[in-house]
């Protein structure tokens, strides 16, 4: 199992509600309610192509139990993946809760887990709609209005199902937890953590949070037929999805905050920061594929920044373009929750994606926007002095990064953010893969802050300690006479002192950069 902060929150959503939608479908109809009511609503599975087999593959697939097309069978078991696929539509669950609870024989008592499902996704498109409450203005679009309606709606259908219910609940269950979130009160705080600490909602207990699987009675009935909860429209369900997916990659980016807190504390070596790093970046772009795949549409995550913050200035009655000081980047009244909507890096990457180019890479004249003190307090600064602390550590490290991602073939490993700034230069997109890499980039600074140089100087340690083992293995073999160790066994063991040479005791971005030509860029602004 995940841990909970790799667990894809959206997916769970999903999961819970089509899982509520089975569990109230499958109920009903073992309490006598009509089939065809629900049969109406069927999405009919398209059959598979045929392929058919022949001569010795049809025989060795007889023998092995397939079907004449191929395809195995497993007495019946296989039923499920073949099982028409029922669409229950969001107005029929209270009528289907309504007809469980009044049904005397059987007598239903409502399962644990499904109250769980059904607490957790009421909390999570609370938290949504909260969020989103700021739409309701006058500059609001009729298609905004309706959009927020719908969430609502189905929210408020979620709550009168749990009400509905609550009379064939354990006692346990039967507690005043979730309640519509009261408009917009604590949301003057741009910090999205905080808003949501607002909200008028207890939490689902931890059994609720951690419940994974559906009640016993979807388990046995799911061979006969697959149930699955309406969609809502694609605009309300993009921005949910998003909306979870920006929570859970800053619920990542807690965790690796706290690894690269663990090595500055010598709690964890380099190689297993490094490496954990790597692979929750990893992770979080592969977070970012299952949401193109699930919306193809919507892959200019460039287009969701804007949106997403438009959003908060709005809630906030705030300005987008207004600046308190001539020259200022953004709205600094608005940093906290560009902060945690990754937008302050987003619109650096955009500013130097503009001047980037795979035939030209930009440098920086070190110095042009001030220098930065690796030794100074973080914490005690303005939202300015960090917004440009920031600016200066990624001006004079992108070109480098640059100059990595277009060595084509000359790098010996590849980290994240090298491969997205390449995607970056080629296609002229920033992927929230790049953009969440990026802030772990600048929060291993702020950690370590003047103890950043550290990393490397372990590197170099071992670098020196690989090559004095080395050395000695080279000099133990030079009076080595044994057949079964001929000389050209140790040309493996030189070429590593060669990469180390290379890419540890020698400048090889500095080297890649010269081939390249990189181009003299003194003024750089971004928008």
């Amino acid at each position: 199992m995940l841990p909970s902060f790799l667990a894809p929150s959206y997916k769970q959503y999903k999961d819970d509600t089509n899982s509520i939608a089975t569990w109230l479908a499958i109920t009903a109809k073992q309490c006598g309610y009509s089939a065809d009511l629900l049969d109406s609503k069927s999405t009919p599975q398209r059959a598979p192509a045929s392929q058919r087999l022949k001569g010795k593959a049809r025989k060795q697939a007889r023998e092995s139990g397939a079907g004449p097309g191929g395809a195995t069978t497993t007495n019946g078991n296989d039923t499920a993946s073949k099982a028409p696929k029922h669409i229950i539509a969001v107005r029929d669950f209270i009528s289907l809760a309504e007809f469980i609870v009044k049904t005397t024989k059987p007598r239903v008592e409502v399962p644990t887990s499904f109250a769980s499902l059904l607490d957790r996704a009421i909390v999570l498109r609370q938290r949504h709609n909260t969020w989103w409450y700021g739409r309701e203005t006058e500059e609001e679009t009729s298609d905004q209005a309706i959009s927020n309606d719908s969430h609502n709606y189905f929210v408020g259908i979620l709550e009168k199902v749990r009400e509905v219910l609550r009379p064939r609940m354990k006692p346990e269950l039967l507690r005043d937890s979730l309640v519509r979130p009261p408009g917009t009160e604590g949301l003057d705080d741009g910090n999205l953590a905080n808003i949501f600490q607002q909200l008028d909602v207890e939490e689902p207990s931890e059994a609720s949070l951690n419940a994974t699987t559906a009640p016993s009675t979807i388990q046995a009935s799911k061979q006969e037929v697959q149930y699955e909860a309406e969609p809502l429209n694609d605009l309300e369900e993009v921005y949910l999805a998003l909306h979870c997916l920006i929570n859970d990659l800053q619920n990542i980016r807690k965790f690796i905050r706290q690894v690269w807190a663990g090595y500055k504390n010598r709690s964890f070596n380099l190689v297993a920061a490094s490496i954990t790093t790597n692979t929750a970046i990893d992770f979080a772009r592969r977070m970012e594929e299952d949401f193109v795949e699930t919306f193809p549409k919507e892959a200019d995550f460039g287009k969701h920044m804007n949106t997403l913050y438009m959003v908060q200035c709005l809630i906030q009655g705030q300005d987008p373009n207004e600046r308190d000081i001539e020259g200022d980047d953004m709205n600094f009244g608005m940093y906290d929750v560009a902060e945690e909507l990754f937008f302050t890096v987003y619109s650096i990457l955009q500013a130097f994606s503009k001047v980037v180019s795979p035939r030209t890479i930009p440098s920086y004249k070190p110095g042009h926007y001030g220098t930065y003190d690796a030794s100074s307090d973080r914490s005690g600064k303005s939202v300015r002095e960090k917004f440009l602390e920031d600016k200066i550590i990624l001006l004079e490290i992108l070109p480098d990064f640059s100059a990595l991602a277009l060595a084509k073939g000359h790098l010996l490993g590849e980290d994240e953010m090298t491969r997205g700034i390449r995607d970056m230069i080629y296609s002229n997109k920033i992927s929230l893969g790049l953009i969440f890499a990026t802030r772990i980039f600048l929060d291993v600074h702020h950690i370590m802050r003047q103890d950043i140089s550290r990393g490397f100087e372990d590197l170099c340690l071992d670098a020196n300690w690989i090559t004095a083992t080395l050395n000695k293995n080279f000099d133990f073999h030079q009076s080595l006479r044994i057949q079964n160790w001929p000389r050209h066994n140790d040309e493996g063991l030189k070429q590593i002192l060669g990469f180390i040479d290379i890419w540890v005791k020698g400048d090889s971005v500095k080297d890649l950069m010269i081939r390249m030509k990189v181009s003299n860029l003194i003024c750089f602004l971004p928008a």
